[in-house]
């Protein structure tokens, strides 16, 4: 048994929506529709079902009686039952849809009409809708000619016997739309760039394909509608044009693609790269030479803290075929010999004292 939320979920594909409308061209209740009472009268409430019974004469004569009415004709056994299935409240358009696709589940025609193949789904529901070309009952009913080209033409050809011969369910990606056919495609196992998936989309003969070619009439370009579908294609993508996009040939692509590329001549590259360089001017150097230039001026070190840093050090001294090192400090310049037989200079104060 489906649930109710399968129900809304079936009641929203095209497939099923077309079939519902088969339906109630097969049963002859497109005039009032929700409102139609067996015979063509029409209802005055949708509160309930209306339970009552009308008498009308089969197909072999006899007499019968009926409690059919709405769109699909329900009789008022078989509204109660889905009805307390699914908590149908009351008789209006939406339970009588929810209703009517629940009856498609327990016909197991969903499956087909998912699918396409409408014949299948017909033959399914012949017990239910004794309007259907398949139905056994003692009532008028559509022929498969009526009923095939209610369809467009999608359940099949006729035969020498009269009946309809099965043929290749249609593409089911042909009834989906365009994020519906998008999300198909990258479900599959073989992995297309974005680019690829456009022009699928793009050149799809069904409802996808239709709804792309609206979007460009309407003035949206590709690039556009790429955005819009999730799809990241390279801006420099032609633009909205009333012709559906083809991918390249392999030949074509091959062609624009595979030349072989010559490296450029010693004068085609001297050319292009030996442009001269210019010289920044004085202003930017000035410029850039004052940024590398600290901002503070450095103070040189008082007398004292030179002093204190100041250690003596080594210097190499040359003694005939090696290298020796001879330690100088500032107490080696001057001995104490030295010191005594030098007079000792006078400062220039004390000169002038």
């Amino acid at each position: 048994m489906a649930t109710r939320q399968q129900l809304e979920q079936a009641l929203q594909h095209p497939n099923v929506r077309k079939f519902l409308d088969l339906i109630s061209y097969t049963e002859g209740t497109q005039g009032n529709g929700y409102h139609t009472a067996f015979g063509g009268g029409r209802l005055s409430s949708l509160n309930d079902h209306p339970r009552y019974l009308k008498s009308f004469r089969q197909t072999d004569g006899k007499m019968n009686k009926t409690s059919a009415a709405g769109r699909y004709q329900f009789v008022r056994k078989t509204w109660d039952g889905v009805a307390r299935q699914y908590g149908l409240r009351d008789f209006s358009p939406h339970n009588q849809d929810l209703g009517a696709v629940a009856l498609l589940f327990q016909r197991g025609a969903i499956p087909a009409l998912l699918k396409g193949d409408y014949q299948t789904a017909i033959r399914k529901t012949g017990d239910e809708w004794a309007s259907l070309p398949s139905s056994n009952y003692k009532q008028n009913k559509r022929s498969w000619d009526n009923v095939n080209k209610f369809l467009g033409g999608e359940i099949g050809n006729v035969s020498n016997g009269g009946s309809y011969q099965q043929q290749q369910a249609p593409d089911p990606r042909l009834s989906m739309s365009a994020p519906e056919l998008l999300a198909n495609i990258r479900k599959g196992k073989d992995k297309r760039t974005d680019l690829q998936i456009l022009y699928e989309l793009s050149n799809n003969n069904g409802v996808a394909g239709r709804e792309i070619k609206q979007l460009m009439a309407q003035g949206e370009s590709l690039n556009d509608i790429a955005s819009q579908l999730g799809l990241k294609v390279p801006s420099s993508q032609p633009q909205a044009t009333q012709q559906a996009i083809k991918p390249p040939s392999f030949e074509q692509f091959a062609a624009e693609n595979m030349q072989p590329t010559e490296p450029p001549s010693f004068e085609d590259f001297a050319a292009s790269n030996a442009e001269p360089m210019e010289a920044p001017s004085f202003e930017d150097f000035s410029a850039s030479y004052e940024q590398e230039q600290p901002q503070e001026p450095v103070e040189p070190p008082s007398f004292e803290q030179f002093a204190a840093s100041y250690e003596p050090t080594e210097q190499p001294t040359q003694a005939g075929d090696t290298w020796q090192t001879q330690k100088i400090s500032s107490d080696s310049m001057f001995s104490e010999k030295n010191a005594k037989a030098r007079p000792m200079a006078k400062s220039s104060w004390e000169s002038l004292s």
